[in-house]
């Protein structure tokens, strides 16, 4: 992830980190050739390598650009700079769907039909060019300033002009915004567009999603099952509103030949049902759609007064340095070395407790890790001060760790400095929640300085399955995590069984063993 100010592709200059996740990161960015501002989408460094990413990827920005619309964010730009793929779009000065939703709880019956009409007829535009959006929820609808509702992430599209990439049985989507169909691997046509925007539409008024769940396959689950209570039932001011209850409920019916066609025949009743006498006293009001100001609070939100604003913040400054300066006040004092780093000192037990220690932590996975001296030429300008008994170490742990000695816990990597440690044997712990536990031994001598580096990932295997149409995955009858699946699963090098399993299908079960660094793959269609 880069931090602001940093020149991307010798012309974006960072903005401002807008999301970070496994498959992307996303930035408002300068392009400083044309002094414009843009969204700048950068493909992890991690999946450069994994040709069905970098496909779609590709494919996205592809489609972005046989795209024409007013109402579908355009793309500028598309490229590979120091092994990374990315791609640049317009900036929308305003608010997404989702955001608005964060600061309202939920939105006005005006605004929210507004919003939905104004998606339907972008979709139905886009039906008609033979393009499914497959993804669609409030993250991805955007609301500009002057009004103006535009679509966005295109990456799970589909196009009849482009080839598919997408695995035949696999899910694709948001789940809580998924269309029953979706969720089961079945293709996914336009009808799965109004069922998603139908759930939108829902969670616009009455302000959550109906099928939320603790995990994964609950949500999956509630997707197939539940039933959403109407929206009149939740409260009584939509009581006059059946015959829009009617439409939504058409729109998100479970099952794709009761729902609406085509979206427009979703356009058309939404128009109809605008334009009925009885709610003309409540149509839309332009100046509430056109709001968003520069400052991306809309104005139909109430305005937070600066004023009150320094009344509050004064108080919490003080607060926030008295702390700071109670907080100083306690830290250890330390001599500080040669070098100007403070050596970490560390309280260390008699060799009794080691021996108790470890024998008491069997399902740590004990390695061997070779203690080196830091580089010559470094110590001969920085050369450590000589003390009696006491020894120097630096620890590193890639991609990092928590790290304990003798049973305390000391820090958690990186940090660049030197522990203080008794000239004895220590216990080194290392702990990573994605990881085994690790720990090794090492022995520090009178006025030396030692440095050890331990790897992970070299002392694990790693798993990827895929499974159509999804599964919770079990190692060893353990829950570990539903797919589709974010990242690879990390694996104990040993045999394991892994099981998949789905309430439709019968479990899949294998019995693979896993070697040090090594990868294995499987891809699994339930029947």
């Amino acid at each position: 992830m880069f931090d602001r100010g940093v020149l991307f592709a010798e012309k974006y200059e960072i903005l401002e980190v807008l999301s970070s996740g496994v498959q992307s990161n996303v930035y408002t960015a300068l392009q400083k050739p044309l002094d414009r501002k843009v969204i700048l989408k950068i493909l992890s460094p991690t999946l450069t390598t994994t040709a069905e990413v970098v496909a779609r990827f590709e494919r996205e920005a592809k489609l972005l650009s046989t795209l024409n619309d007013d109402n579908v964010t355009k793309i500028y730009d598309f490229g590979k700079s120091a092994g990374l793929y990315f791609f640049v779009t317009e900036y929308i000065e305003g608010l997404s769907v989702k955001e608005l939703l964060e600061r309202k709880g939920r939105l006005s019956l005006q605004l929210a039909s507004y919003i939905i009409l104004e998606s339907a007829k972008v979709l139905a535009r886009l039906h008609k060019q033979g393009i499914i959006h497959r993804d669609l929820k409030p993250g991805n609808i955007l609301l500009s300033q002057d009004g103006k509702v535009k679509l966005t992430d295109f990456g799970l599209a589909f196009s009849q002009a482009m080839p598919s990439i997408t695995i035949e049985g696999s899910i694709l989507g948001t789940p809580a915004y998924m269309s029953p169909e979706q969720i089961l691997g079945k293709p996914a046509d336009l009808r799965s567009d109004i069922y998603s925007l139908g759930i939108v539409f829902y969670e616009l008024l009455v302000g959550t999603n109906p099928f939320l769940g603790d995990t994964y396959s609950a949500i999956m689950h509630n997707v197939l099952n539940l039933k959403p209570a109407p929206i009149y039932k939740i409260d009584k001011i939509f009581e006059e509103n059946k015959d829009l209850w009617a439409i939504i409920e058409m729109m998100i019916d479970k099952s794709p030949a009761a729902r609406f066609q085509n979206m427009s025949e979703v356009c058309d009743k939404l128009v109809f049902w605008f334009n009925q006498d009885q709610y003309k006293n409540w149509r839309y009001s332009q100046a509430e759609i056109k709001s968003v100001s520069k400052d991306t609070t809309p104005a139909f939100l109430p305005k937070i007064k600066h004023r009150s604003n320094r009344l509050v913040l004064v108080p919490l400054i003080v607060v926030i340095i008295i702390i700071a300066v109670i907080a100083i006040t306690k830290l250890p004092h330390q001599k500080l070395m040669p070098s100007q780093q403070k050596p970490t000192a560390i309280e260390t037990t008699a060799k009794q407790k080691h021996e108790s220690l470890v024998s008491s932590n069997k399902n740590k996975i004990r390695v061997t890790v070779s203690a080196t001296k830091p580089e010559s030429n470094k110590l001969k300008t920085t050369p450590i001060a000589q003390t009696d008994g006491i020894g120097f170490l630096k620890i590193s742990a890639l991609p990092w760790a928590g790290v304990f000695v003798d049973g305390k816990e000391a820090f958690t990597t990186p940090k660049d400095t030197f522990l203080q440690l008794a000239a004895m044997k220590h216990l080194i712990e290392f702990t990573n929640p994605n990881f085994p536990d690790f720990e090794t031994l090492v022995t520090v001598h009178t006025n030396e300085s030692l440095k050890i580096t331990i790897d992970l990932t070299e002392h694990v295997s790693f798993l990827q399955i895929d499974v159509a149409p999804w599964a919770d995955i079990y190692i060893d009858d353990i829950y570990k995590a539903t797919t589709p699946l974010s990242s690879k699963l990390i694996v104990p090098i040993g045999t394991h069984k892994i099981t998949a399993k789905n309430p439709y299908y019968p479990n899949y079960d294998e019995n693979i063993e896993f070697k040090p660094k090594q990868t294995i793959e499987r891809k699994v269609v339930l029947k």
